[in-house]
């Protein structure tokens, strides 16, 4: 159980909260971003202007093809979300004083692995995306593209950041835990 003074914790429910509304809302517009790109506006946006001989035409880009690319295009977006869910979880370990608990690292663990995850799987789904789209296209002889870049690079090493700050805080439950058997 997290010893605080209750002004002290008061101020970390509240900060809690809003980093869950904040992930909530994220969530939802990522989601509804996805959507957008793929139903609602005709793809001549950044997911296709750099596909050689792909010229999106309504005739080809049926709701079969959409669907498909839509979930190929969303696979490391859900994972990411499902990390997301993970460290909400953690956030309302922090609200009810169990920031040490065993269940919050294990989410806050969970949150780092699904980062880690989608940041390495994110360039795969987009060359599926890219061969699914010129393999559907007429005019396309079929196109790959494979892309890491200095995102995804970041995107390891900031996973690797929050797998540190997963041992820390294993380190922190320990010494919480031996102070307790003290008292």
């Amino acid at each position: 159980m997290l010893v605080s003074h209750p002004p002290q914790l008061a101020m970390m429910r509240i900060i809690a909260r809003i980093l869950q509304a904040i992930i909530a809302i994220g969530c939802v517009a990522l989601i509804g971003l996805r959507l957008y790109d793929w139903f609602w506006d005709l793809p001549t946006g950044t997911l296709f202007w750099d596909v050689p001989g792909v010229v999106i035409d309504p005739s080809w880009f049926t709701i079969k093809v959409r669907l498909i690319g839509l979930v190929l295009d969303s696979l490391s977006d859900a994972i990411s979300i499902y990390g997301l869910m993970r460290i909400f979880l953690y956030f309302q370990s922090s609200i009810t004083g169990a920031l040490f608990s065993l269940k919050a690292i294990q989410a806050f663990r969970a949150f780092a692995m699904c980062i880690l995850i989608s940041a390495i799987l994110a360039p795969f789904t987009r060359a599926a995306v890219i061969v699914w789209m010129s393999v559907n296209a007429p005019e396309a002889e079929g196109v790959m593209s494979l892309m890491f870049g200095s995102n995804t690079l970041w995107e390891v090493f900031v996973a690797g950041v929050f797998f540190l700050i997963t041992h820390m805080l294993v380190r922190a439950q320990k010494a919480q835990e031996e102070v307790e058997s003290f008292l």
